[in-house]
């Protein structure tokens, strides 16, 4: 149910019925939210321990998703690296949040060490 909430009204009403904030099915809530460019969500998340390096089925973290849906909004990206976001944590095929960021996201994740040399799996 947690996956499906939608707003945060929804995702508090979830979470104060037990609901856990890292429940797994493919992907977790805080990865919706990021995905979904949803910051009143990622934040509350947060604040309830929410797992912020924790993987899809594809190795894609929350900060993955929102560098690779290129939101001209950056506060999820802050947001994420602000409470300790593996910068350099790549996907399954070895790809990097920085290879996906906008212009905005990209000197973010330099800020926060994100290394310019590491390759995908292909090189």
């Amino acid at each position: 149910k947690l996956l499906e909430a939608c707003d945060l009204k929804d995702v508090t009403a979830c979470i104060e019925a037990g609901a856990d904030v890292n429940y797994l099915n493919g992907i977790t809530s805080l990865y919706v939210a990021s995905q979904q460019n949803r910051p009143d969500i990622v934040q509350f998340l947060l604040d309830n321990n929410a797992d912020v390096n924790k993987t899809n089925n594809e190795g894609e973290t929350p900060l993955w998703v929102a560098c690779y849906n290129n939101h001209r909004d950056i506060n999820v990206v802050q947001l994420l690296l602000a409470n300790n976001a593996d910068v350099n944590k790549a996907c399954n095929s070895g790809q990097t949040p920085l290879q996906w960021a906008n212009s905005e996201a990209v000197q973010l994740l330099l800020d926060n060490n994100a290394n310019i040399n590491q390759a995908d799996n292909k090189g």
